[in-house]
Formats: structure tokens, C-alpha cells, sequence
């Protein structure tokens, strides 16, 4: 197994748990379902680990903010991805993964609540 670290980082932090996830694919892209590979949980934004396999290859890690700790992602919780985004895992620690949060504003269409 090969361990992923870095930092998350977010400033206007208030309270919610941090979910860090390693994805085997890129959510932005349209119609793709990526399969979670890692995942970790802090109290706060600061360090994590994760434990992948080795040789992995390509990951997307994402971080989200449960602030409205309801125990699911939602469009109005902060998110955000790797700086390096993929990162690529193969026989040696990957180090110095930031990940900065950001809020983004309700949706306009008046569906401020629900899953992304």
C-alpha cells in the first residue's frame, strides 16, 4: 500500500467533518461515475492520509465540508480538488497534496437544497 498526504485548507471553517475521497475517474466529466478507491475523514480542515494500492495510476482527489452535517455532499457545502489534479500513484508516498475549499453561492433556480 502506498500512502497519499497533504493539507486541506479552508479559512472560513465554522464546524462539519472533512471527507477527502480518491476517485479512480474525473467528475467533470459528463456522464462518468468514478469509483471512490480512498477515503479519509478529519474534524477540521488541516493534514490527511490515505491509503491506496500501489501502482494505482491516476487519482482525483476531491475534498467536501459537511456544513450543513446532514452526512451527504450537497451543492452549497465547500468542495474542492487537488492542486495537481490527477495525481498518479505508483510505487512511491505521493507528498504535498493541497486541497483549498471553496463555498459556492446558492443556485439561482431556487433549488438551494438537495445532492449535487
Amino acid at each position: 500500500m502506498i500512502t497519499v498526504t497533504g493539507t486541506v485548507v479552508y479559512g472560513a471553517w465554522k464546524k462539519g467533518e472533512v471527507r477527502i475521497d480518491a476517485f479512480d475517474g474525473d467528475h467533470s466529466v459528463h456522464g462518468t461515475h468514478p469509483g471512490v478507491v480512498a477515503s479519509a475523514r478529519i474534524a477540521k480542515p488541516g493534514t490527511f492520509t490515505l491509503t491506496v494500492p500501489e501502482n494505482t495510476g491516476k487519482l482525483y482527489i476531491e475534498a467536501v465540508v459537511d456544513e450543513d452535517q446532514d452526512g451527504r455532499p450537497g451543492p452549497q457545502d465547500p468542495m474542492g480538488t487537488a492542486e495537481r489534479y490527477p495525481v498518479t500513484v505508483a510505487t512511491a508516498p505521493v507528498e504535498g497534496i493541497a486541497i483549498k475549499l471553496v463555498k459556492h453561492e446558492a443556485p439561482t433556480d431556487g433549488k438551494g437544497k438537495g445532492d449535487f
